[in-house]
């Protein structure tokens, strides 16, 4: 309880564009998570692991508004070894993530990254989803968005077309 209390609270904080204090409250977070009393790995209900991926999930998205790309990408990819281990390769919360790592390289104007997470991310969303669910919506104008700032327009009209 304590753990979440601390990542409340940095959410908290970044919302109010605090985002040091946001990083302190997750670390916090992270720490009492990982201490041996900590061991259970489920509290209040609520899977600890899950917990502590959505914090780093939280300082990853810190740490890209602040362009610190490598710190924010070892947070994401933190984030995504225990959704991937908790919740399978072809999870919604995967595909989120990987969504959130292709705005990071998108951001860096890494296209040919971006574009394959966000490839990855939108496969997921159409196999669990379908293609008319609105996640794949915004992706693909993500992704004709990208093709776009590459001039790529015939790329861009096909994806933008799913949308």
């Amino acid at each position: 309880a304590l753990a979440g209390t601390h990542k409340n609270i940095g959410n908290v904080k970044m919302a109010q564009g605090k985002l040091e204090a946001a990083l302190e409250c997750y670390a916090v977070s992270l720490d009492i998570g990982a201490r041996p009393e900590g061991e259970l790995r489920v509290a209040d209900g609520k899977d600890k692991d899950m917990q502590a991926a959505g914090t780093y999930n939280n300082m990853a998205l810190i740490y890209r508004t602040q362009e610190k790309y490598d710190d924010a990408l070892k947070m994401f990819d933190k984030c995504l070894q225990i959704r991937i281990a908790k919740k399978g390769e072809q999870s919604i919360e995967v595909a989120k993530l990987l969504h959130n790592m292709g705005a990071l390289f998108q951001w860096q104007k890494l296209f040919d990254r971006s574009l394959e997470h966000y490839t990855r991310a939108q496969n997921i969303f159409i196999s669990q989803l379908g293609k008319d669910h609105i996640f794949v919506a915004k992706t693909c104008i993500t992704i004709g968005s990208i093709f776009s700032e590459q001039r790529e327009y015939l790329n861009a009209r096909t994806e933008l077309g799913k949308a």
